[in-house]
């Protein structure tokens, strides 16, 4: 079943065999990596907890690079569609706030819309649509 503990994220899997008990230790197979590793069961509640704090920071990690990599910016509303054209992922740029605009904004590009702003960040330049003055840096990005 471990499919099913797989999909639920469990970061770790124990795998204890008859051999694995003659020999004093289980196998912990890591779900980034798949990777089994035998380690001895004496000691293995606080090994559980090192392990299960280094793959939450791993995951983590990975989040943050997948979000890195998947993050773009644009200043004009010619960059934000060919970006739409060949790529996903999330595109900040300037927007007045208007809904014509982010009307406009979703026709051009095949159905980008705005997906979270930081109401501290301070916005500058010109929006992508209209040129007026930029109320906000806002994420732009299609649903799929």
């Amino acid at each position: 079943k471990f499919n099913h503990w797989e999909l639920k994220g469990v970061p770790l899997r124990i795998e204890v065999g008859p051999r694995d008990v003659e020999a004093g230790q289980v196998v912990l197979v890591d779900r980034l990596t798949r990777e089994k590793r035998p380690v001895p069961a004496a000691g293995l509640a606080q090994r559980l907890v090192d392990e299960v704090e280094a793959c939450q920071k791993a995951i983590w990690e990975r989040a943050l690079s997948f979000q890195r990599e998947q993050t773009f910016e644009v200043s004009t509303l010619e960059e934000m569609v060919e970006h739409f054209r060949d790529r996903a992922g999330f595109v900040y740029a300037p927007w007045c706030g208007s809904e014509e605009c982010e009307t406009r904004i979703k026709d051009a590009t095949g159905g980008a819309t705005t997906r979270n702003y930081d109401p501290d960040e301070a916005a500058s330049g010109r929006c992508i649509s209209c040129g007026e003055k930029a109320e906000h840096r806002v994420a732009f990005a299609k649903s799929y």
